[in-house]
């Protein structure tokens, strides 16, 4: 079967084919084509099954047509959806997205960073797990597009999505003491040294010194990335032999274990154990019971950071220097966080 060429769509159509390559091409708009023109183009190409040259069209513009993103875990929900929406945007522009997991460790992000920039991807979107700024000023003193989200490094002239972690913890935990929870403890994952996880510590420390709980070290617990979950079940042990009440899990795979744990251990969530996470998931809302979460704006992260780094490959003069957008959480109240036994005591005393 004879391969579909531009020309072919030009010539069924009666137009040029200068016209179908700006319209495949994504530059329909900017060169004054009519919205109808560039639907009979799309349309024609469908039926045609036309099928882009992609190197041949990365050799002209000078480009690979690639896009590289890098997260910590692409099997956690968060990140795949943030995944997902980038690479829908970057379709609809043309681009491929290639995405890697770093797992947490410096190295494997540096060396995974390296390989696209070899590979020559056409820019880079990073949830970073780096201690230092190093690799990425050098990035961009190289002129390579690059845009940071989740985790800020403070690059002022790099662009950084991201929420605000302090507030949205002290929100949470804030919660929990108005509740009437008092032995609060926090799980963490490592590395210890990631901005958004201390931010979202010292929310928890504020909301704790504001209501004039002291503050026990103790209680504070951060489990290894790469031993997460039989950690977790051993750092949960100690917790509870401890006589703590509740739980501020800082993220979703940590509130997962700790409901894992208690089902395990025949502890009921909340009247014996309360419990919060950071970043919200769907069967929180849907087990049993449904977990509180400060949820996160994962449509506009993933947005905002494919929109930006397209604005840079496209070389737009409207786009202002480097911006830093840091986004609000909404934290959402679930059975989860309820003091069950001090309800459960003050109706007693009513009866």
């Amino acid at each position: 079967m004879k391969k579909v060429v531009l020309n072919d769509i030009a010539v069924s159509l009666g137009v040029s084919k200068a016209l179908v390559s700006m319209v495949l091409n994504h530059q329909g708009d900017k060169n004054g084509i009519s919205k109808a023109t560039q639907e009979r183009v799309w349309l024609k190409a469908k039926e045609l099954n036309y099928i882009p040259n992609h190197i041949a069209r990365g050799l002209r513009l000078g480009k690979s047509m690639m896009i590289g993103l890098i997260v910590p875990d692409i099997a956690n929900i968060f990140f795949s959806r943030i995944a997902r929406i980038i690479e829908d945007i970057a379709n609809k522009a043309g681009y491929n997205l290639i995405i890697s997991s770093s797992d947490e460790n410096i190295e494997r992000e540096l060396q995974l960073i390296r390989k696209f920039t070899e590979r020559q991807v056409d820019g880079l979107i990073v949830a970073s797990t780096q201690s230092t700024k190093a690799e990425f000023v050098q990035l961009k003193n190289d002129g390579f597009p690059i845009v940071l989200i989740d985790r800020s490094l403070n690059i002022n002239d790099i662009d950084y999505i991201g929420v605000d972690n302090t507030e949205g913890s002290f929100h949470a935990v804030n919660h929990l003491i108005k509740e009437g929870f008092r032995k609060i403890a926090l799980l963490k994952p490592g590395p210890a040294h990631l901005r958004n996880l201390r931010d979202r510590e010292a929310g928890y420390r504020k909301a704790l010194k504001n209501s004039g709980i002291r503050i026990n070290e103790r209680i504070i617990r951060e489990i290894p990335f790469t031993n997460l979950d039989t950690k977790a079940e051993d750092e949960l042990d100690e917790l509870m032999k401890l006589g703590i009440d509740a739980i501020f899990a800082i993220n979703n795979r940590l509130a997962v274990s700790t409901l894992q744990f208690a089902r395990k251990r025949n502890i009921n969530i909340p009247e014996q154990l309360g419990l919060i996470t950071f970043d919200d998931l769907d069967l929180f809302e849907i087990g049993h019971p449904t977990v509180s979460a400060v949820s996160q704006p994962v449509n506009q992260i993933a947005e905002a950071a494919a929109n930006k780094l397209l604005d840079i490959l496209r070389l737009d003069r409207s786009v202002k220097s480097a911006q830093h957008f840091l986004l609000s959480t909404k934290f959402i109240p679930r059975e989860s966080s309820v003091y069950v036994s001090q309800n459960a005591e003050m109706l007693s005393e009513v009866l």
